[in-house]
């Protein structure tokens, strides 16, 4: 009749015929189901986006304006010489 997980065969052998066709078995459908699922995020998963993103931006325009103010501070102490020989 059926064969699950955790069957005790009680005789020398066990003959299973498989008669589902690929791709239409429960499991398949399962994750067809959780693949397809689609659910609104939570304030929190919003607030935590913005926050990333917020310190994205934050952190790129630091990282941005660190060669200008290196160059503009060069040029403002000239005192400094520029050599290996010290």
């Amino acid at each position: 009749s059926a064969v699950t997980g955790g069957t005790t065969v009680l005789s020398d052998r066990i003959v299973v015929k498989i008669t589902q066709k690929p791709g239409e078995s429960f499991i398949d459908r399962m994750i067809a189901l959780v693949e397809g699922a689609d659910r609104q995020k939570t304030a929190y998963e919003i607030a935590l986006n913005i926050l990333l993103a917020s310190l994205t931006i934050i952190f790129v325009f630091a990282v941005a304006t660190l060669q200008p103010l290196a160059i503009y501070s060069k040029m403002n102490n000239p005192g400094v010489p520029d050599s290996l020989a010290l």
